[in-house]
Parts: C-alpha cells; sequence; structure tokens
C-alpha cells in the first residue's frame, strides 16, 4: 500500500508539469495566452487519462517506428539540397517562395520506402503484405529521399549550380581560422 502511495504520488508530479506544459502550450496556440491555460490544462489532462484509459500506450512503439520515417527522410532531403543541388555554397542557397514541389516529392518517396522496408506494417493488422524489410528502413529512406529529391528538382528545372561540390579544409574556414587564433593566444597567456 505505501509502495502504491509513492508511486502514485511521483507520477502525479511528473504528470501534472506535462499536463500543464501541454494547456499553456495549447493556451499560446490559440491566441488566449496565460491566462486561458485553466480550460486548456483540464482538457488536456481529460484527453490524456481518456487516451491512457483507450490503450495509446500500446500504439506507441508504431508511432516512433512512424516518426523514425519521417525524420530521417526530411534529413536526405535538406543533405540532397544543400550538398547535391547547391554543390555545398551557402551563395547559392536561396529560400524560395511557396512549398518546394521537388522537397515535397522527396519526403514522400523516402518516407515511403522508410515504412515499408522498416517493418512498420508488420505491427498493423491487414497491412503486413507491405512489410518488406530490407536493410536498415531509415538509411534506406535517406538514399530514396535523396535521390527522389535531386530527381524531382531536376524535372521541375530548379536552377542549376555549377562546379563541384565546395568541401573546405578546416584551415581554410574562417571560423576555424578565429578558433585556432582564439586558442593561441590563451596558449600565449597561460605561458606569460
Amino acid at each position: 500500500a505505501v509502495g502504491l502511495i509513492a508511486l502514485v504520488l511521483s507520477a502525479w508530479t511528473v504528470n501534472a508539469s506535462n499536463v500543464y506544459s501541454a494547456g499553456l502550450g495549447f493556451a499560446v496556440m490559440l491566441g488566449k495566452g496565460e491566462g486561458g491555460s485553466k480550460l486548456t490544462t483540464a482538457v488536456s489532462g481529460i484527453a490524456g487519462i481518456v487516451l491512457a484509459v483507450g490503450g495509446i500506450l500500446g500504439q506507441f512503439e508504431a508511432f516512433l517506428t512512424v516518426l523514425s520515417a519521417c525524420g530521417p527522410a526530411l534529413a536526405g532531403v535538406m543533405v540532397a539540397d544543400y550538398w547535391l543541388v547547391r554543390k555545398g555554397r551557402p551563395a547559392n542557397v536561396r529560400v524560395p517562395a511557396g512549398v518546394s514541389a521537388a522537397g515535397v516529392a522527396g519526403l514522400a518517396c523516402g518516407i515511403a520506402m522508410a515504412l515499408v522496408t522498416g517493418g512498420t506494417f508488420a505491427l498493423v493488422p491487414g497491412l503486413q503484405a507491405l512489410d518488406l524489410p530490407f536493410f536498415v528502413g531509415p538509411v534506406n529512406g535517406i538514399v530514396v529521399a535523396m535521390a527522389a529529391y535531386v530527381a524531382a528538382y531536376r524535372l521541375t528545372g530548379g536552377e542549376r549550380f555549377a562546379g563541384p561540390i565546395a568541401f573546405k579544409r578546416p584551415a581554410e574556414s574562417a571560423i576555424m581560422n578565429q578558433v585556432t587564433l582564439d586558442a593561441s593566444e590563451r596558449a600565449q597567456e597561460g605561458q606569460a
């Protein structure tokens, strides 16, 4: 009985701050500021209890698997855009207005590949036929997202950038030179 009481009180203190954070976040998101957080905190707490009783914890593994497919695919699109399309040159980076169709296509292809090869569909009843395990799903998603983004970028007539990929050695970098200078100045001060 004492252990159960300690467990409930421990969980209460941890989850009270979680519910308050969720309520405050929803209040700000809805434009009510901190003053409207009482209602949103109550709604967040009730929603959390309903989801817990409904068995949301059993779906957590599937959620994490889907999340592990989305993040790497997004990183693949970003890496391909900077290194493969824009040749690793900050001067080539421009933020376009609107949504990049090539970016969405690369992201969708990468996520789909990561989901299919990463074992996600093995967890979903009725979709086990879509589960085709191969290598590591998130890594597959990165590679496919990069390839699909570059292909879609070229097919949509994106701007071409000339020259090889620009790799800078640390000695050529202004930031690294400053760090080196600062370190050598501190070493000289220490010797004096």
